[in-house]
């Protein structure tokens, strides 16, 4: 398990350990890629580290290289230095710790069916997981302190859109202020489709959660005659499956939900088109965090 502490004073070996072990984990696609390599296999890639706000760089087959900060590992958190610590982080699959205290089987996230939370709920424990589906991921995390579940499973970033915000607040730092701690991590493909009962002409409006949205800025530039909303009926949509449940409900032609295609067929609501996010390669790092 990795062991949260305060972060001691580097050593010169220190940093080199860390700054390999990074890098190593950034091959393996532990941290979340910010930009892509603009030419060549060894173009410099910014990489952002979960728990710390700035990235590294680095090349290919070499110790990324600090920007802004020397010791960036150092200054978020330490980790034991031992090999069975980084054997586990280097490991295909990360798997959850074991929880045992009361409602330790139970986690807290957000979204309905086929949601992107609820299908990284099920990568993470399987179908029979015992799921507390709270309204929002700061509930999520008050369901830890209060004892109603043993973990808060919760997005924190996406490749386009960089740290996940919630009320303003960055989902992040609302745990660390809560003095909960991120335990594992899982990276969830985000494939997201238009969703409606009419054809790309007749839509007027998509609906979705504010972040899905923001994934598909291009789509709407490129379709101009197709509005956005984050609201029905003046209430907010939570999740992606809540937009397409919206678009079954109102049984339109000209509304439609930007979600996943497994929540549309869920839902009973046609594709109209897919691949819409800016990139393909869109994806978004789930978080367990635990007291």
């Amino acid at each position: 398990m990795i062991a949260l502490m305060p972060a001691p004073q580097p050593t010169t070996t220190g940093r080199r350990r860390a700054r390999h072990l990074v890098g190593e984990l950034a091959l393996r696609g532990r941290l979340c890629a910010q930009g892509r390599p603009r030419r060549g296999k060894h173009a410099p890639v910014t990489l952002d580290w979960p728990w710390a706000g700035p990235g590294l760089a680095w090349r290919p087959g070499r110790a990324p290289r600090a920007q802004g900060h020397s010791w960036i590992a150092a200054q978020a958190f330490s980790l034991a230095w031992d090999e069975p610590v980084r054997q586990a982080l280097m490991a295909p699959e990360i798997h959850p710790p074991a929880m045992e205290d009361d409602n330790a089987d139970v986690i807290a996230r957000i979204g309905g069916p086929e949601s992107y939370s609820d299908k990284a709920a099920r990568n993470f424990f399987g179908t029979s997981a015992k799921i507390l589906r709270c309204e929002s991921m700061r509930k999520c995390f008050l369901a830890v302190l209060e004892g109603k579940a043993g973990g808060a499973l919760v997005p924190v970033n996406n490749v386009i859109l960089g740290d996940i915000r919630e009320a303003g607040e960055k989902v992040k730092d609302m745990a660390s202020g809560l003095n909960l701690c991120p335990v594992c991590a899982h990276r969830l493909g985000v494939r997201l489709v238009l969703a409606s009962y009419g054809t790309l002409e007749e839509i007027k409006i998509a609906y979705s959660i504010q972040p899905a949205l923001d994934q598909c800025t291009e789509f709407f530039q490129n379709h101009k005659h197709i509005s956005r909303a984050s609201t029905i009926d003046n209430k907010r949509i939570t999740d992606t499956s809540m937009a397409a449940e919206c678009v079954k409900n109102l049984d339109v032609r000209y509304a439609s939900a930007i979600c996943d295609a497994d929540a549309a067929q869920h839902h009973g609501v046609p594709v109209a088109l897919t691949a819409i996010a800016n990139r393909q390669d869109n994806y978004t790092p789930f978080f367990l965090y635990r007291k």
